[in-house]
């Protein structure tokens, strides 16, 4: 575990805690708050860096906010692959979209750099970020996939200051 900043919870609290709700129930539903947020959706950036080979990433800061049912998320990353070296910053928008427990982007995802080289992994991030939910839903998977936990439902809801997140695994 770790500690991002200062007064933070533990990176892997909310992950152990929806990890416990799986295994014991088979369902995981309540409302996150943004620092909450900003814990799983770290474990989700770094997964999705990760499976692209060869590419070495950390978060250089992450911040989530949630107001009346809008979230924003903003992050820095550095990479280096070979050597090529940048600074990524990404940003999202979301609201909830006219399908139930889903999510949509309200604007053009950002991501940007300021070296030429690396515009590559640029596009890539903001394909990625296109599509929230499946984004959050492989996320997800893959590491809860590293427990023999199978998610095989994903509700998204953005209230006023949380993030509504229902989880079901398949079943055995």
């Amino acid at each position: 575990m770790t500690e991002d900043r200062e007064g933070s919870v533990p990176t892997q609290s909310v992950l152990k805690e929806i990890s416990a709700a799986l295994k014991e129930k088979g369902t995981f539903d309540r409302d996150l708050s943004p620092q909450e947020v900003e814990q799983f959706m770290s474990e989700i950036v770094t997964s999705m860096i990760a499976e692209r080979g060869g590419i070495q990433a950390s978060i250089k800061s992450l911040s989530v906010t949630i107001e009346n049912a809008r979230a924003k998320l903003e992050a820095q990353l550095a990479v280096k692959k070979a050597f090529v070296k940048a600074n990524v910053a990404m940003t999202l928008e979301l609201e909830n979209s006219s399908e139930q427990g889903r999510l949509k982007t309200s604007s053009e995802p950002q991501a940007s750099t300021s070296n030429g080289l690396a515009k590559p992994y640029v596009e890539t991030a903001r394909q990625g970020l296109s599509d929230p939910n499946a984004l959050i839903f492989k996320g997800l998977s893959q590491y809860f996939a590293k427990q023999q936990i199978n998610i095989s439902q994903m509700g998204l809801t953005l209230r006023p200051n949380t993030l509504g997140v229902q989880l079901t695994v398949q079943p055995k």
